[in-house]
Protein backbone atom coordinates (compact mmCIF):
# COMPACT_ATOMS: atom_id res chain seq x y z
CA UNK A 1 0.00 0.00 0.00
CA UNK A 2 1.34 3.45 -0.88
CA UNK A 3 0.59 6.67 0.90
CA UNK A 4 0.11 10.01 -0.77
CA UNK A 5 2.11 12.88 0.70
CA UNK A 6 0.17 15.40 -1.39
CA UNK A 7 -1.94 17.92 0.48
CA UNK A 8 -5.49 17.78 -0.85
CA UNK A 9 -7.52 20.98 -1.38
CA UNK A 10 -9.59 20.77 1.83
CA UNK A 11 -6.40 20.34 3.87
CA UNK A 12 -4.97 23.47 2.25
CA UNK A 13 -8.17 25.34 3.06
CA UNK A 14 -8.09 24.26 6.71
CA UNK A 15 -4.38 25.10 7.04
CA UNK A 16 -4.86 28.53 5.43
CA UNK A 17 -7.93 29.25 7.56
CA UNK A 18 -6.24 28.46 10.86
CA UNK A 19 -3.01 30.21 9.82
CA UNK A 20 -4.93 33.39 8.91
CA UNK A 21 -6.77 33.30 12.22
CA UNK A 22 -3.50 32.92 14.12
CA UNK A 23 -2.01 35.85 12.20
CA UNK A 24 -5.03 38.03 12.97
CA UNK A 25 -4.86 37.15 16.67
CA UNK A 26 -1.24 38.25 16.78
CA UNK A 27 -0.85 41.75 18.19
CA UNK A 28 2.14 42.94 16.15
CA UNK A 29 2.89 46.68 16.16
CA UNK A 30 1.48 48.72 13.26
CA UNK A 31 3.83 48.72 10.29
CA UNK A 32 5.87 45.75 11.51
CA UNK A 33 6.73 42.88 9.20
CA UNK A 34 6.05 39.37 10.45
CA UNK A 35 8.27 36.34 9.90
CA UNK A 36 6.92 32.84 10.52
CA UNK A 37 9.59 31.01 12.51
CA UNK A 38 7.66 27.72 12.82
CA UNK A 39 4.17 26.35 12.46
CA UNK A 40 2.54 22.97 12.90
CA UNK A 41 -0.93 21.89 11.86
CA UNK A 42 -2.67 18.79 13.19
CA UNK A 43 -5.51 17.59 10.94
CA UNK A 44 -7.65 15.76 13.48
CA UNK A 45 -10.80 14.79 11.58
CA UNK A 46 -12.40 15.10 8.15
CA UNK A 47 -13.50 18.68 7.52
CA UNK A 48 -17.19 17.96 6.98
CA UNK A 49 -19.68 20.65 7.85
CA UNK A 50 -21.97 23.39 6.57
CA UNK A 51 -19.45 26.01 7.67
CA UNK A 52 -16.24 26.36 9.66
CA UNK A 53 -15.34 28.33 12.76
CA UNK A 54 -11.70 29.28 13.27
CA UNK A 55 -10.25 30.99 16.30
CA UNK A 56 -6.74 32.04 17.14
CA UNK A 57 -5.06 33.30 20.28
CA UNK A 58 -1.74 34.54 21.50
CA UNK A 59 -0.28 32.00 23.93
CA UNK A 60 2.87 33.96 24.86
CA UNK A 61 3.43 37.49 23.57
CA UNK A 62 6.94 38.86 23.37
CA UNK A 63 8.80 41.88 22.05
CA UNK A 64 10.39 39.84 19.23
CA UNK A 65 8.97 36.29 19.40
CA UNK A 66 5.28 35.51 19.88
CA UNK A 67 3.73 32.04 20.21
CA UNK A 68 0.17 31.59 18.92
CA UNK A 69 -2.33 28.78 18.58
CA UNK A 70 -5.48 28.19 16.58
CA UNK A 71 -8.35 25.77 16.14
CA UNK A 72 -10.81 25.03 13.34
CA UNK A 73 -14.24 23.54 14.00
CA UNK A 74 -16.65 22.03 11.46
CA UNK A 75 -20.14 23.38 12.15
CA UNK A 76 -23.22 21.46 11.06
CA UNK A 77 -26.40 20.04 12.53
CA UNK A 78 -24.51 18.46 15.43
CA UNK A 79 -22.23 20.11 17.96
CA UNK A 80 -19.15 21.78 16.38
CA UNK A 81 -16.36 19.23 15.79
CA UNK A 82 -12.67 20.09 16.20
CA UNK A 83 -11.01 19.27 12.86
CA UNK A 84 -7.61 21.00 13.10
CA UNK A 85 -5.25 22.66 15.55
CA UNK A 86 -2.18 24.78 14.95
CA UNK A 87 0.73 26.25 16.86
CA UNK A 88 2.85 29.00 15.35
CA UNK A 89 5.89 30.99 16.38
CA UNK A 90 6.04 34.47 14.86
CA UNK A 91 8.87 37.02 14.85
CA UNK A 92 8.38 40.78 14.73
CA UNK A 93 10.71 42.52 12.28
CA UNK A 94 10.85 46.25 12.84
CA UNK A 95 13.51 48.84 12.09
CA UNK A 96 15.86 46.41 10.33
CA UNK A 97 17.92 47.40 7.33
CA UNK A 98 16.69 45.72 4.15
CA UNK A 99 13.35 44.64 5.65
CA UNK A 100 10.26 46.33 4.20
CA UNK A 101 7.76 47.25 6.88
CA UNK A 102 4.38 45.47 6.76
Amino acid sequence: MTESKEIVPHQRLIMQTVFNQVLHSNLMPAGASVLTVEFKVNLLAPAKGESFLARGMVVKPGKTITVCSGEVFAVGSDEPKLVATMTATMMTLQGRVGVTEG
